[in-house]
C-alpha cells in the first residue's frame, strides 16, 4: 500500500516516471502533484506535522486543471518556511466555497473524510475542520453530520449548505479573489533592501516618484512608521499593500533580519497568488533562500537605474 510522501494518506494512484525522474501522486488530501525524485530523501519521516500540513495545503491550492504541478528540489527546500495557514474566518469561507463547488443546489449532500478537508481549507487537524463545521452549522449556513462509518484514513463526515449558506456561497464565490489583485492598492511597488544598499534603493525610489509611481520606501514614510509595531506593519505592507515587491538581492540582503522578514511576507503573497509578485534585482550573485534560480531577474551590473524605472513602468502597464 503506497502512502503520500507529504501527508501520509493512502494514495489513490502513484506513478514513477523514470524518463523525467518524477514521482507522480494522486492523493485524496494533497491532490495531484509531482515531485522531483531527490525530494524523497529530503523528507524527514520525523518532521513536525505542521511542516507537512503547510506543504499539503500549498500543494492543494496551487493545482490547476490545465497544468500539472511539479515541485523541484530547489523550490521544495524553502516552501514550508514561507507558507502560513489562513485565518479561521478564511478557513470557514474555504469550506463553504469547496462544498458549494461540489453540489448543484443547497439540498445536495456530499460525504468526505474530514482529514482530507484539512489541506483544502487550510486547517491543521481534522478536529479543526469539525470545529469550523459546527460553528457554521450553528450560524445556520452549513448542514454537518458526523457519520459512524470510516475508512483507514479517518471518520466520514456529511456536508451540505442551508438555503442561507447557498446564498452566502454564491456571494463569496463571485467576490472571492486572491489577495490584493485590485487596482486600489496604496502602492504600485514596495522596495525591500538591506541598509547597506540604501543608495541604490533611494535612486530607484526617487526615479519612481518622478514618474508618478507610488512606492513604499521607508524614508518616505517616517511619520507613518513612527510608533508603529514594525514587525506587524511591514508584514502587512509586503504581503498586502503593493502590486509588486522589488527586492535588491545582495550578500547583506541574505544576512539581515529585517530583509528576511520582508522577504517571507512577500513570498507568502507570491506563493498564494501563484504568479509574479516579487521582482528581483541582483546586486551580486548571492543565493537568497526562496528565490529560485529559474525566476527572471535584472542584474544591476547590466542595467542602469533609468532602464530599471522604464521596465517597472512597463510592468505596471501590463498588470
Amino acid at each position: 500500500m503506497k502512502r503520500c510522501l507529504i501527508c501520509k494518506s493512502t494514495l489513490e494512484h502513484f506513478y514513477e516516471d523514470i524518463m523525467s525522474d518524477l514521482l507522480k501522486f494522486r492523493c485524496p488530501r494533497c491532490g495531484n502533484f509531482s515531485l522531483e525524485r531527490f525530494i524523497e530523501v529530503m523528507i524527514d519521516p520525523h518532521s513536525e506535522d505542521d511542516w507537512r500540513w503547510k506543504l499539503s495545503y500549498w500543494i492543494r491550492n496551487h493545482q490547476t486543471e490545465d497544468e500539472e504541478l511539479i515541485i523541484s528540489v530547489n523550490q521544495f527546500r524553502d516552501l514550508p518556511d514561507t507558507i502560513e495557514f489562513p485565518s479561521l474566518d478564511q478557513q470557514a469561507n474555504n469550506l463553504i466555497i469547496y462544498i458549494g463547488s461540489k453540489i448543484k443546489n443547497y439540498s445536495d449532500r456530499i460525504q468526505i473524510i474530514s482529514r482530507y478537508l484539512t489541506s483544502i481549507i487550510g486547517a491543521k487537524m481534522p478536529s479543526e475542520v469539525d470545529y469550523i463545521a459546527e460553528h457554521l452549522s450553528e450560524k445556520g449556513l452549513l448542514y454537518f453530520k458526523k457519520r459512524n462509518d470510516a475508512i483507514e484514513d479517518g471518520p466520514m463526515r456529511e456536508f451540505g449548505l442551508t438555503f442561507e449558506g447557498w446564498s452566502y456561497y454564491k456571494s463569496i464565490s463571485k467576490s472571492e479573489t486572491r489577495v490584493n489583485t485590485n487596482s486600489s492598492l496604496p502602492y504600485d511597488v514596495a522596495l525591500s533592501f538591506a541598509g547597506e544598499d540604501r543608495k541604490i534603493a533611494r535612486q530607484i525610489a526617487d526615479g519612481l516618484i518622478e514618474n508618478s509611481i507610488n512606492v513604499f520606501y521607508d524614508e518616505y514614510e517616517k511619520s507613518t512608521l513612527w510608533g508603529k509595531d514594525l514587525f506587524e506593519f511591514l508584514d502587512d505592507i509586503y504581503r498586502n499593500k503593493a502590486k509588486y515587491c522589488i527586492m535588491l538581492l545582495s550578500k547583506d540582503y541574505a544576512q539581515k533580519a529585517w530583509p528576511k522578514h520582508e522577504r517571507k511576507s512577500a513570498q507568502a503573497r507570491a506563493f498564494k497568488e501563484n504568479k509574479e509578485y516579487i521582482l528581483p534585482i541582483k546586486i551580486d550573485n548571492t543565493e537568497i533562500p526562496g528565490i529560485l534560480e529559474t525566476v527572471g531577474y535584472i542584474s544591476l551590473s547590466e542595467t542602469t537605474i533609468p532602464e530599471i524605472i522604464e521596465l517597472i513602468k512597463r510592468k505596471l502597464k501590463s498588470k
